[in-house]
């Protein structure tokens, strides 16, 4: 039988204690992250530990400088993304759902029926395979 680790570790940035599971070994981290931890943590090194949502925050950071640095000045969608990374925000939505809401019915219709079609062709080529390799059900190569 193991014993769990109870053990907590301090995080460098904030001074808080942890357990060792929400905790980030600074050996882990990326080296471009880590030069945005210590230009504001001059102190912190690889040998420290990092909450998880202190690394969260200067990961953002470094994307944020980086997105910065590529276009001079970051549009309302990359500080969406900036703010979600920090934030362990879902990025992506059901982009089907919110499309198939703005369709015609003439729109939805036609689809419907393309992808019908879509069906019977597939299945009618299934069936031909079937009967050229002489399946079982294909009415060739039974007994």
């Amino acid at each position: 039988m193991t014993i769990p680790d109870t053990s907590l570790i301090t995080c460098a940035i904030c001074g808080r204690a942890f357990p060792s599971h929400s905790a980030v070994s600074g050996e882990l981290v990326r080296l471009e992250v880590a030069s945005v931890i210590r230009k504001a943590h001059p102190e912190w090194s690889s040998d420290k530990f990092i909450c998880r949502e202190d690394l969260n925050d200067f990961r953002g950071k470094y994307v944020h400088s980086l997105l910065e640095s590529e276009k001079g000045e970051l549009s309302t969608l990359e500080h969406d993304v900036v703010r979600s990374l920090q934030e362990h925000e879902l990025l992506s939505s059901n982009i089907e759902a919110e499309f198939e809401q703005k369709w015609s019915f003439g729109e939805r219709l036609a689809d419907r029926i393309a992808t019908r079609l879509q069906r019977q062709a597939r299945d009618h080529g299934v069936r031909q395979v079937q009967a050229q390799v002489g399946e079982p059900g294909s009415g060739r190569g039974s007994r």
